[in-house]
């Protein structure tokens, strides 16, 4: 009598489904294929005594997991998530380029320009701390025009001043500014200017302290009003004559600049 083999239902589908999987793969077709081998796969899943039964069963669920491995990195776009990557990598890249643009252009002047200012503003905190006689004048400095322009603002200046110790704190400070970069000073009271200084005068009147040289006179044929008119004329003549005319044109001056 000739042997008869008997097989499971279970094993006719197993093998129907894995030959349907096999065909799919050798024609290109990885997505049905895909769908056929998560199907056995779950079909295999469910009979975990069938496959301890049969080693071939336990085979072809080794296979099945191996095929749907590859399946799954094959179906795993090649682009998609390097795409994804660097587009997110491109907006993060352009992102920072746009802070480090503004920070050039916007940020960082401002903080520059703050730090400038309060350079300059620990010159008159200096002068208040060292030279008593300046303490009754108060100053705050401040830039304009991209900080091309230095504000000298007389905020206070008490009664019993003299004009000499306003003029030598405006000097002194001249002198402590010699390395800061600017093109004008403004003379301002309270905020409103009231004279201009161009950058070069504004340094020889500061290189000129200490020394046997006192500017002071000549200083109002050096400044100018906010229009660009001079107020005071160069003093020629007889010496005695220019000494006083330089004297009333100082006194003039400061009482314009910081008398109400």
């Amino acid at each position: 009598m000739a042997d008869e083999t008997t097989t499971s239902p279970l094993s006719d589908e197993v093998h129907e489904r894995l030959s349907r999987t096999r065909k799919l793969l050798n024609d290109g077709d990885s997505a049905a294929a895909l769908e056929n081998a998560y199907a056995l796969d779950q079909l295999l899943s469910r009979h975990p005594e069938a496959r301890r039964a049969d080693k071939a069963l336990e085979e072809i669920y080794d296979e099945v997991k191996e095929i749907l491995k590859g399946l799954e990195d094959a179906q795993e776009p090649a682009s998609g998530p390097t795409r994804h990557i660097s587009l997110r990598s491109v907006g993060f890249y352009l992102g920072l380029l746009l802070l480090i643009v503004l920070g050039y252009f916007f940020i960082g002047p401002i903080v520059g320009e703050r730090q400038q200012i309060d350079r300059l503003q620990s010159f008159i905190r200096v002068m208040h701390r060292d030279e008593l006689q300046t303490r009754g004048i108060e100053v705050t400095i401040d830039l304009k025009d991209k900080g091309r322009t230095i504000v000298y603002d007389l905020t206070e200046v008490a009664p019993d001043t003299n004009p000499e110790t306003v003029f030598y704190m405006l000097q002194t400070f001249a002198k402590r500014a010699q390395d800061e970069p600017f093109d004008r000073v403004t003379l301002a009271f309270g905020g409103t200017p009231k004279f201009v200084l161009d950058a070069a005068y504004f340094r020889t009147l500061g290189k000129a302290k200490n020394t046997a040289t006192s500017p002071q006179w000549t200083f109002p044929e050096n400044v100018r009003r906010p229009d660009g008119s001079a107020p005071w004329p160069h003093r020629d003549g007889n010496w005695r004559e220019v000494a006083q005319q330089q004297r009333e044109d100082f006194e003039v001056l400061m009482k314009e600049w910081y008398e109400p």
